[in-house]
């Protein structure tokens, strides 16, 4: 079974880091052959590398973001040959533009990944009029593929009030024999390591700091509430709002921007809790990581959050939150003692690289057998 993923590229972030995981799991399966096409050029932070050392064949359009919005029927005529000569069964789209490109494609099954919510996203990131325009396309490419599937159950949800019948739902997988919790002693070491406080809680949070993901609210609210408490806040990544945030937090010591780290693994492992404030997410890849490190989850009230956190509420090992303030108004209530293994293994059984990888297979195998 000839698989090609097709996607606009290959830098860091959370496609990315889905679209490895996939790989490596699926590279353990005979029956798949892998390749994958980029759309657009990369940049520093491309993990283009990391495809090539798991024996990844990689073709790239070199086209740019217009070239990809005005003339995909154009890039697909490119990619097509690429299909006839490698004898592809399988084309697997993951993103917008990769959608608008493979819907064009032909004598080849096509899949598609929804890592997002467009309805929301698309209005959120581009405004209004373009978000909703952006919004039809997508939906019209997706509704010509043979099947289409979300990162996760309420994603699907959505998706089909929108009006897609060929949804199913894949949660997304995270690594869980690197992420996993450590002792009080290696965690002592790591905040060592890092400059970090030996006697404080430690609240962590990573992602691309952007309008999406509310940190200018949450940072103005924490400078006023860490004083307060022997509490430090980290802030992994990086993005557009990155410097309003410094500027919001420099006279903060309580206060950590560590920017983009190469182990994101170890600033978990430091920590206590986990918060995110964003306002849509398709499957925070994120936040499973933070779990599976042993992390009490502190999150907004979205949907996809709900996806990861309702069986965990169940057995108060997790906290749904409104408005940031009411973080602070609870914080006391916040457990001292965290089930750390117990999150773990939650993560490891539904959130896992192997459970993902079984899911896409599934999918691959019951798409091939559709008559167009």
């Amino acid at each position: 079974m000839r698989i090609l993923f097709l996607v606009s590229h290959l830098r860091k972030g959370g496609v990315t880091n889905v679209l490895y995981n996939l790989c490596c799991q699926l590279k353990k399966n005979s029956e798949c052959e892998i390749s994958i096409v980029t759309l657009r050029e990369e940049e520093k932070s491309s993990r283009y590398d990391d495809f090539l050392n798991l024996g990844i064949c990689i073709t790239q359009m070199h086209s740019s973001y217009i070239k990809c919005e005005l003339f995909s029927s154009l890039i697909s005529k490119k990619i097509q040959s690429v299909i006839d000569t490698q004898k592809i069964d399988i084309v697997h789209c993951h993103g917008y533009h990769p959608v608008l490109v493979g819907v064009n494609l032909q004598k080849v099954k096509i899949v598609a990944t929804l890592h997002n919510r467009a309805s929301e996203d698309f209005v959120n990131v581009f405004g209004t009029l373009w978000g909703k325009l952006m919004l039809h396309k997508y939906l019209c490419a997706l509704n010509k593929f043979d099947v289409c599937s979300a990162v996760s159950q309420s994603a699907a949800k959505l998706y089909f009030q929108l009006g897609l019948h060929n949804i199913s739902f894949v949660n997304n997988g995270i690594d869980t024999d690197g992420f996993i919790p450590v002792s009080n002693e290696v965690r002592s070491q790591l905040r060592e390591k890092y400059h970090l406080p030996l006697d404080q809680k430690i609240i962590v949070s990573s992602g691309r700091i952007e309008k999406e993901k509310r940190y200018v609210e949450m940072i103005h609210y924490f400078v006023s509430f860490l004083g307060k408490e022997p509490i430090t806040l980290i802030i992994l990544g990086d993005g557009s709002q990155l410097k309003t945030c410094k500027e919001i937090a420099k006279d903060d010591e309580h206060v950590v921007f560590t920017g983009l780290v190469k182990d994101v693994k170890e600033y978990l492992q430091c920590a206590d809790y986990y918060i995110s404030y964003s306002v849509s997410e398709g499957m925070s890849m994120a936040v499973c990581e933070a779990v599976s490190c042993g992390l009490y989850p502190i999150l907004s009230d979205i949907p996809s959050h709900h996806d990861v956190a309702d069986a965990l509420l169940e057995e108060s090992n997790a906290m749904i939150y409104n408005k940031v303030e009411d973080v602070g108004a609870h914080f006391n209530e916040l457990p001292t003692v965290i089930e750390k293994t117990k999150l773990h293994d939650y993560i490891d059984k539904n959130f896992s690289i192997k459970t993902m990888g079984n899911g896409y297979l599934n999918i691959y195998k019951k798409v091939k057998v559709i008559q167009k």
